[in-house]
């Protein structure tokens, strides 16, 4: 039994994480029934698990939502990957959550920037980047980001967001 919960933890997730991938980079879109499987196979793990409890479902989905949230107010995530984040969130809990995410911002944030040196936008961005958050502190409003006009944000972060979970499990496997 411990097996199969394995599988369904590890495998499950990433079959998830891969299609939702796949869907992004072909459409742009990652359907709502993708992640609403991956809460409830989240939730049937919280009862079947035994190192896994309804609380652990309950703050990983909490923190994973927080963050998603937050990167899709600010126009850094679409919705669906801030979605995604809380498949991760939900069947793995908390703490393998804050794993992945870093791993994610890592990975993505270093192929961002390549791909804005690479197109020549890097400073552009940056200095729309640090308007933003001068305009925020000058108001001390907050606002949603607005990037820079006529440049595409066109960056399927899901890819990312999969290679983050690989990238976390692994790092775990070898620690």
């Amino acid at each position: 039994m411990e097996y199969i919960i394995i599988a369904c933890k590890y495998g499950g997730v990433l079959a998830l994480l891969g299609t939702a991938a796949a869907q992004d980079l072909r459409s742009r879109k990652i359907k709502n029934s993708l992640c609403l499987v991956g809460l409830a196979l989240g939730f049937v793990l919280a009862l079947v698990d035994p190192n896994m409890t309804i609380k652990d479902w309950l703050s990983g989905v909490a923190v994973s939502f927080a963050a998603g949230f937050a990167l899709w107010l600010l126009g850094m995530f679409c919705a669906g990957d801030a979605k995604l984040l809380c498949v991760i969130g939900a069947c793995w809990g908390l703490e393998e959550f804050l794993s992945a995410f870093v791993f994610t911002l890592i990975i993505g944030g270093v192929f961002s920037l390549f791909y804005m040196m690479v197109k020549k936008e890097l400073k552009l961005r940056l200095l729309n980047v640090l308007n933003y958050f001068k305009t925020m502190a000058l108001t001390m409003q907050f606002r949603k980001y607005t990037p820079v006009e006529g440049l595409k944000n066109d960056m399927p972060f899901s890819v990312f967001i999969l290679l983050g979970a690989v990238s976390s499990l692994i790092y775990k496997a070898i620690s």
